[in-house]
């Protein structure tokens, strides 16, 4: 049976990569919605990051419709208030520096979101400590505190 299945399989690719490349063609040309996050790729962006040292005024964790999820952290610039976006994936030794007063270096874009702007931090440098908050293509990196736990164990390679 497994044989049979083997021969059959490159026929069967080959009867199929006309059908697969139609569909490719297809979708290629078809208009895709852009991503309102595409400004936080770097190599898609066209706008360089921008660097801030600020005093945080306040921290919140509290989600609410239309924000970005994770620590919302409110410093005041020469504009007014800014809100910046440092996501839900802080480490708990970083959430306790983020406190009233702090100094903070942050780098990163500013996009608008439901008609608030927000700065989406890509690196946060609190009391010397870095901690990255979003690769290159401007997705969440999210920081392990302890090693995973294996849920399988394995033994001489193979699983239990």
């Amino acid at each position: 049976m497994r044989r049979a299945f083997i021969a059959v399989l490159p026929l069967a690719l080959l009867f199929c990569e006309p059908c697969m490349q139609r569909a490719v063609a297809e979708t290629s040309d078809a208009p895709q919605a852009p991503s309102r996050y595409v400004g936080l790729d770097v190599a898609k962006s066209g706008s360089p990051d921008t660097s801030l040292a600020v005093t945080i005024q306040s921290v919140s964790s509290t989600h609410a419709l239309g924000v970005p999820a994770g620590t919302i952290v409110t410093v005041w610039n020469p504009g007014g208030p800014l809100l910046i976006s440092v996501g839900p994936y802080l480490t708990q030794e970083m959430l306790e520096r983020l406190v009233t007063g702090a100094r903070v270096e942050v780098t990163g874009k500013i996009l608008n979101v439901h008609g608030q702007n927000y700065f989406y931090a890509r690196r946060l440098v609190v009391e010397g400590h870095q901690t990255v908050i979003r690769n290159n293509n401007g997705s969440l990196v999210r920081h392990l505190t302890r090693p995973r736990a294996n849920s399988q164990t394995s033994k001489n390679g193979e699983l239990q």
